[in-house]
C-alpha cells in the first residue's frame, strides 16, 4: 500500500491512501468515527487473559453438569 502526499505551495492539502489489497468492509470501517469511537472505548475496557476465559468457560460449563 502506498501513500501520497498533495501539497499546494509547500503546504499539504491532501493525502492519498493506497487501497490496494483492502476489501470494502476494511475501507468503511477504515473512514467510521464511529467504529473508531468504540474502538477507543474498548481499549480503555478491562481486558481478560486467555486462561482466564478458559476458566470462565470451565466454571460455566461445570454449572451445567
Amino acid at each position: 500500500m502506498q501513500n501520497t502526499k498533495c501539497t499546494h505551495h509547500g503546504k499539504p492539502v491532501a493525502l492519498v491512501i493506497g487501497v490496494e489489497g483492502m476489501d470494502e468492509e476494511q475501507l468503511q470501517l477504515g473512514s467510521s468515527d464511529n467504529f473508531w469511537q468504540l474502538i477507543a472505548e474498548r481499549r480503555v475496557q478491562t481486558t481478560l487473559t486467555r486462561a482466564q476465559v478458559e476458566q470462565n468457560i470451565e466454571s460455566a460449563n461445570q454449572e451445567y453438569r
